[in-house]
């Protein structure tokens, strides 16, 4: 062979003449076989591209790698219309392609052969699952859990250690070490990269980029380097609620408060599911529901105009509920993860704003009714009653017998209309939509709200107007509570009848509010009667 192939991962090889980079790709292709039908076949494509570029052009070079049944005309199309099945021959048959082509030069070759790296995927695999046991017998890993993912990450080390490296750059003469601490750190960096990130490593032109940047790296960049791990090293060591507090979380008032549970802390093996809201009705900021009671609930406050803010997962002071425990004689809860005391957490610590000005708040603790029996449960409820009556802050348990399924629902379906931030809403289409629906209310109360949107659609002459535009004003009215009906307990529907509105407010501005890092506009209403 005349090149130095090297694997780049399980399936493909590369090599590297003068300004060129070669790669032989594994994909597969279609073609036809007896019958006419597409059969899927693998193969081996011959690639090339410039060192100062990052994607590959095929060469039109392509090598049939399998027996494939009733495909013996496609098989022309193939390199020599044979099958290869051995590594080395393809390569060197690539190189016979490539030399041809001229973008290789044997006379200006430094050696004259060079193997292949030839060692079979069963022994990588093989020497990491030795990397593994070993760990697990100096109880520096537990168990099997996550063992085909470190399999995979040794495998990958392994390979590229075998295939990538001359090590004979790094030896002088005698065989003594000429490995620098610049290169010892490159070298760590770039195996770490391949283990942890392999995609971006090997088709995401994470490696051509490192390759490139290694000129740059001086005394000065170590030193850099070998800092930032020093300080990732020190926040490492911290315990998770050193790493919380540090972070911020649990702290900050309205868009500027952090949660402190998110999403990211839920267990893999949890049951509910879990998300983060981009905003809500309450508040311009990523909001944190683990779990679905807890999602019903938010969505169910987010109609009371008495609340002020609402804030996720408030922690309690580990030292107090600790206190607490001892002195009620309990088990304070414990953090399965961890096995340390577990920061208790109000579900929602709740802040109302009265008429006269004068706030209160409320912390609410969600469950769900058929585990209030639970230990943990009754524990976790325990002291918190403590904690909170000792600030004069009422505790109140929610299980799913206390929300309100129907507001959950109709919030669902149309809470985006509140602010309805893709849409122009202007005060005069309310002004036109509040008109026609009180005129047809007295006309023909059986109207259906659907039957409604069509015509007041067509009678509107004031701009251009697109079909469900009139719905869309009427959800915009309803969920800023300019009209009503029963939405506690009635479903919405486009099929129910606008006789069970009831036009609330007719004075009111509409503002448009452009937020920070939003593309749309928000739609503000304040009322004026």
């Amino acid at each position: 062979m005349l090149l130095n192939w090297t694997r780049v991962d399980d399936k493909d090889l590369s090599a590297s003449f003068e300004d060129f980079i070669f790669r032989l790709r594994a994909d597969t292709k279609k073609v036809k076989n007896r019958w006419g039908e597409n059969v899927p076949v693998p193969i081996k494509k011959v690639q090339v591209r410039k060192r100062q570029n990052t994607d590959f052009r095929d060469l039109g070079y392509e090598f049939l790698i399998k027996e494939v049944d009733f495909i013996d005309e496609e098989q022309r199309q193939f390199v020599d219309g044979v099958v290869w099945e051995d590594t080395v021959s393809i390569v060197e048959r690539s190189e016979d392609i490539l030399s041809g082509l001229e973008y290789i030069d044997k006379d200006n070759l430094d050696y004259d052969e060079a193997d292949i790296p030839s060692s079979p995927i069963e022994i990588l695999r093989a020497a990491s699952q030795g990397i593994i046991k070993a760990l697990q017998d100096r109880s520096y890993i537990k168990g099997p859990e996550n063992k085909e993912a470190l399999e995979d990450m040794f495998v990958r080390m392994l390979s590229f250690w075998e295939n990538s490296h001359d090590i004979s750059q790094y030896l002088n003469e005698n065989g003594e070490s000429l490995v620098t601490p610049i290169q010892e750190k490159e070298i760590e960096i770039e195996i770490k990269t391949l283990m942890v990130e392999p995609d971006m490593y090997c088709s995401g032109g994470w490696k051509e980029v490192w390759d490139y940047q290694k000129a740059l790296h001086d005394e000065e960049w170590l030193e850099e380097t070998l800092e930032e791990e020093r300080e990732e090293e020190e926040y490492n060591r911290l315990s998770k609620n050193e790493r919380k507090k540090i972070e911020g979380r649990g702290t900050g008032e309205g868009s500027e408060y952090k949660s402190w549970l998110t999403c990211e802390d839920v267990p893999d093996d949890y049951q509910e599911s879990s998300s983060v809201w981009p905003g809500s009705m309450l508040v311009d900021r990523a909001v944190n529901l683990i779990g679905e009671i807890d999602q019903a609930f938010y969505k169910t406050l987010q109609w009371d105009d008495s609340i002020k803010e609402a804030k996720e997962y408030f922690p309690l002071e580990l030292n107090e509920t600790l206190e607490i425990a001892k002195r009620l004689s309990l088990d304070h809860p414990i953090d399965s993860e961890t096995q340390q005391p577990e920061v208790l957490v109000a579900n929602f610590f709740v802040t109302y704003a009265s008429k006269g000005g004068v706030e209160s708040q409320e912390v609410i603790l969600t469950s769900w009714g058929e585990d209030l029996d639970s230990v943990h449960v009754r524990t976790n409820i325990k002291i918190q009653r403590e904690y909170w009556s000792s600030r004069g802050i009422e505790v109140r348990i929610v299980t799913e017998d206390q929300i309100n399924w129907t507001l959950k629902r109709n919030l669902e379906f149309i809470d985006t209309m509140k602010k309805a931030s893709h849409y122009n809403i202007s005060e005069e289409i309310c002004a036109f939509v509040l008109k026609r629906l009180a005129s047809s209310k007295r006309k023909d109360p059986g109207m259906l709200l659907y039957q409604f949107n069509n015509e007041a659609a067509s009678l509107y002459t004031e701009g251009e107007i697109h079909p469900g535009d009139i719905l869309k004003v009427v959800e915009f009215l309803l969920m800023n509570k300019i009209i009503h009906f029963d939405f506690e307990n009635e479903e919405y529907s486009i099929e129910m009848k606008i006789s069970e509105f009831v036009i609330r407010r007719k004075q009111f501005t509409i503002e448009k509010v452009q937020k920070p890092n939003k593309y749309f506009s928000d739609n503000i209403v304040t009322v004026l009667n």
